[in-house]
């Protein structure tokens, strides 16, 4: 089989001095892309360690005030610890200030009946709020009344005697503090 050349060039002749000065043109094009792309590389990385140090600069401030920061918080717990033991302790002593046998005298004294009184009292300042007390009624009949009166305070009667008319018991009451 027989190959066809076709060439439809107007002349069969390369000119070699266009061709030199186009190769040349585009070398020159070339090393000069190349020179601009280093050149700009170089720039980059110059903005690039200048960025990278100046973060550096901002994260050591950060992890500065971080540690600031976790040092007022601690110290701020350390008061806040000592604030609430102080709170809890003057609350308790605020409790027991406002603890008043006084107010337990007068309910005692607007429940007791006439022809009651109160031979013994023991008042307890604590928590239970407990009340002891021997009372001595004449006739008996009172010391019913009494034990009516007192039921609502989780009333316990020991010791009852009836010596000549006259009625002993001991009784042991709950009166809780009363808020104001």
């Amino acid at each position: 089989m027989k190959k066809i050349r076709y060439n439809i060039a107007k002349n069969k002749k390369i000119d070699s001095f266009k061709f030199t000065l186009f190769s040349v043109g585009v070398v020159i094009i070339s090393i000069l892309f190349f020179v601009f792309g280093i050149k700009n590389l170089s720039h980059n990385t110059k903005k690039r360690q200048k960025d990278l140090t100046e973060l550096r600069q901002f994260k050591s401030r950060l992890d500065d005030i971080s540690n600031k920061s976790e040092e007022y918080n601690r110290k701020i717990n350390e008061i806040r610890s000592k604030w609430n033991k102080q709170v809890v302790f003057s609350n308790l002593l605020i409790s027991k200030k406002s603890f008043s046998f006084l107010n337990k005298l007068n309910v005692l004294e607007d429940l007791l009946p006439e022809g009651v009184s109160i031979n013994e009292i023991n008042i307890s300042n604590d928590s239970k709020s407990i009340v002891q007390m021997t009372i001595v009624a004449h006739p008996f009949s009172k010391s019913i009344d009494v034990f009516k009166r007192f039921s609502m305070y989780n009333l316990n009667i020991k010791d009852e005697k009836e010596i000549d008319g006259t009625y002993r018991a001991n009784l042991t009451l709950k009166i809780k503090d009363e808020k104001n």
